[in-house]
């Protein structure tokens, strides 16, 4: 979805989806390198309502086969370290962040986690997507392709 400018994710609990808590449900602005690496003439090559539509809905909603084939591809071929899974994307992109010296309000609403601030949490609206667009473009990595 778009508003002000800024591509986002949607992330919500409609139809079959599941949310682990209401602070789970927010606006992710898009990574302009995801643009840059093609991801919306993708999204828009199929005509289809989810991003990712052959992910099957498993146990714990729609992540258990790419955090299983993750694990999987991670094992064979990049690293045996038994702390490096799927969830550590999250860390990383956390520790990121909190480097670049991001406010701990906005880190808690990209990554969905309730604000015990009084101010944040409980006054005001969420963060709108042109507001959080600066701190996703705070995770920066460069990719390494080998053929």
């Amino acid at each position: 979805k778009q508003v002000e400018g800024v591509w986002y994710f949607d992330v919500n609990g409609d139809k079959d989806k599941t949310l682990k808590n209401v602070s789970s449900k927010r606006k992710v602005p898009i990574h302009p390198k995801l643009r840059e690496l093609g991801f919306f003439e993708y999204y828009e090559s199929e005509d289809h309502e989810r991003v990712f539509p052959s992910l099957k809905r498993g146990r714990d909603g729609y992540s258990d086969a790419v955090s299983k084939r993750f694990s999987r591809n991670l094992d064979n071929y990049i690293n045996d370290d038994p702390k490096l899974v799927f969830h550590s994307f999250r860390h990383t992109a956390i520790n990121t962040l909190k480097q670049a010296v991001a406010p701990d309000q906005q880190i808690d609403e990209l990554m969905g986690y309730h604000t015990k601030s009084i101010s944040h949490g409980r006054y005001g609206k969420r963060y709108l997507p042109d507001v959080l667009l600066p701190v996703v473009e705070e995770i920066k990595y460069e990719l390494i392709y080998e053929e």
